[in-house]
């Protein structure tokens, strides 16, 4: 059985997405047997927008130019991801899914004042020890029916602690590294992101709204991460190219991180660490194609 949801050309209404998973909370029926999530798709047009950008490339570090960052249309689509996920039809909570991996593949630039076409979908889902995975895929077009220039897959987990199946992750190499850029991560980080992305999810906004979800203090979202690590390597992330990451650890702000990558031209490892030392908050890699 299949479900598609398909606004003609706007982006759902984050309110109502919202509203749906409150409603649902945790009281959705999850998987059992042979049963698997069903596909749902969700689509929308989004119009250029310079402020906007200009505020990711604020907040993101992001050189200025006449194209996009490689992170940029994934900041515009969490009304999309949140449609998709409320959806009635989706079986799994929404509410404590993690974000686990993320790749994008961007084909050719594309131009800062584009009108951009967004696909969004779900279908199926994957065993994990701690759970079930799935993937959103997100691909994005300059024109109606026009080739994909971008496509991210979102890998979420939603953990069950009861499951005792196994999976394997997949290892992306790490940046080993005995120095490299210091960031002091600002305590508003997360506040600016959500205004430039909409993502407004409580643990990455203030102490206090994070403490509702039992975390001691705001941790900032790991695609902001990812999208500061891309503009460090601005370079090595022109298209055709694609971005592979693993997300290892939360960030808490503010904080102190060490950003490390190694490699040659058109094949770029890199990490970012805490300050001090411990387990890397995210790993990934650049490779030109």
């Amino acid at each position: 059985m299949t479900a598609s949801h398909r606004p003609a050309h706007e982006m759902p209404s984050l309110a109502a997405s919202l509203a749906r998973l409150v409603r649902a909370g945790t009281r959705k029926p999850g998987l059992s047997g042979a049963a698997s999530i069903p596909r749902i798709e969700a689509y929308a047009t989004v119009a250029p927008d310079r402020q906007r950008l200009a505020a990711f490339r604020d907040v993101c570090a992001a050189p200025p130019g006449p194209y996009t960052p490689l992170t940029w249309p994934y900041a515009l689509v969490t009304p999309l991801h949140l449609h998709i996920i409320s959806a009635r039809e989706f079986p799994l909570p929404a509410l404590g899914l993690v974000h686990v991996r993320e790749q994008i593949v961007q084909t050719r630039p594309i131009p800062a004042d584009a009108e951009l076409c967004f696909r969004c979908r779900v279908e199926g889902h994957r065993p994990h020890r701690r759970g079930v995975e799935f993937d959103l895929t997100t691909e994005v077009c300059l024109a109606p029916g026009a080739a994909v220039v971008w496509r991210s897959t979102t890998t979420a987990l939603a953990r069950d602690r009861d499951s005792r199946r196994r999976a394997t992750t997949p290892t992306i190499p790490t940046a080993v590294s005995a120095s490299g850029e210091r960031w002091s991560v600002t305590e508003d980080t997360g506040r600016r992101y959500a205004r430039v992305s909409r993502n407004f999810d409580p643990i990455h906004l203030h102490t206090l709204t994070s403490r509702w979800f039992g975390f001691r203090r705001p941790i900032v979202h790991g695609m902001w991460t990812v999208a500061r690590s891309v503009s460090a390597l601005h370079r090595d992330a022109a298209p055709p190219v694609r971005l592979d990451v693993r997300f290892r650890s939360p960030l808490f702000l503010p904080g102190e991180v060490v950003f490390s990558a190694h490699g040659e031209p058109g094949r770029r490892a890199f990490a970012v660490s805490p300050a001090w030392g411990g387990r890397p908050h995210l790993e990934g890699e650049l490779v030109r194609l």
